[in-house]
């Protein structure tokens, strides 16, 4: 295979197909001492197996490499690129609806899965771009509701998202949080 190989703990998919990279990388994932800015390891004890994190692929942790954002369903066995770049998460209804949107610039729309993590779904919040602090459910992670915290034009928000109660079929026009 020209040197290179399979990646993962076995695998690292991305956008649903093997990633081949060059022989000796690893999959490094941001951790508590890596950044203050980005996020990092996530998963929640309500969302069994499921893991979010953002990280790079290479052969040693590189803090000014190219992040993107990786998920795990399976407790860290196998992991697949859901994104480029640094992203916030968070997890609700037990790991079924997972939110992310970009963290490092303003942002209008942000993306939500109801299958954990795969596929995605855009969907835009607010016609007035915000930048983004953080995404947060309830404490149990088991609501179906989420809160965004950021910041537009020098003031502090904080955005209700997905109001109560989220409907059982999924549908792109379902998930509007009032303009």
């Amino acid at each position: 295979m020209d040197g290179r190989r399979r990646l993962g703990a076995d695998t690292c998919a991305g956008q649903g197909h093997d990633k081949q990279v060059p022989a000796g990388s690893l999959l490094h994932l941001l951790g508590r001492t890596d950044s203050t800015k980005h996020n990092q390891l996530y998963s929640a004890k309500t969302a069994v197996g499921l893991i979010v994190a953002n990280g790079h692929v290479g052969p040693y942790l590189n803090s000014s490499a190219q992040l993107g954002t990786y998920l795990s369903r399976d407790a860290g066995k196998s992991w697949s690129q859901i994104g480029q770049g640094s992203r916030s998460f968070e997890i609700a209804n037990h790991g079924a609806i997972t939110l992310f949107a970009e963290d490092s610039k303003p942002i209008t729309e942000l993306k939500y899965s109801w299958t954990q993590g795969a596929p995605q779904t855009q969907c835009s919040f607010t016609s007035t771009p915000m930048t983004l602090a953080d995404i947060a459910t309830e404490p149990d992670n088991t609501a179906r509701t989420f809160i965004m915290y950021g910041s537009r034009g020098g003031g502090k928000v904080r955005r209700p998202l997905f109001p109560p109660p989220l409907p059982l079929s999924p549908s792109p026009h379902s998930l509007s949080a009032g303009r």
